[in-house]
């Protein structure tokens, strides 16, 4: 009989392991699934948080650039105005040596 108790309780304590193998394995599973998708929304959050990023610093590039090319339209070169300034005085003179000798 003792060896037939023993055995009950080798049998229960084997059941008793299995069950609690079982129910480690599942809270296991359940602690992956959520760290898999806690980590999945982490990846979705930062690659969007990159694009919004990667569009801001385009417009801003973009702005900059424009800025960059209205300050270089309106920059007036002081030798090309200087050039520009004698070729009219020269014109004038010219258009006055010519309306002297016509008349």
């Amino acid at each position: 009989e003792s060896l037939a108790f023993a055995e009950l309780r080798r049998r229960r304590g084997d059941a008793q392991k299995r069950l609690n193998k079982a129910k480690d394995l599942a809270a296991q599973r359940r602690t992956d699934l959520a760290r898999r998708a806690a980590v999945k929304e982490a990846k979705e959050c930062t690659l969007q948080e990159q694009k919004e990023d990667m569009a801001y610093k385009k417009d801003q590039y973009k702005s900059q650039k424009e800025d960059h090319l209205s300050k270089l339209a309106s920059i007036t070169d002081p030798y090309v105005a200087h050039i520009n300034e004698t070729s009219v005085a020269r014109a004038r003179q010219h258009s006055s040596l010519l309306a002297s000798s016509s008349s």
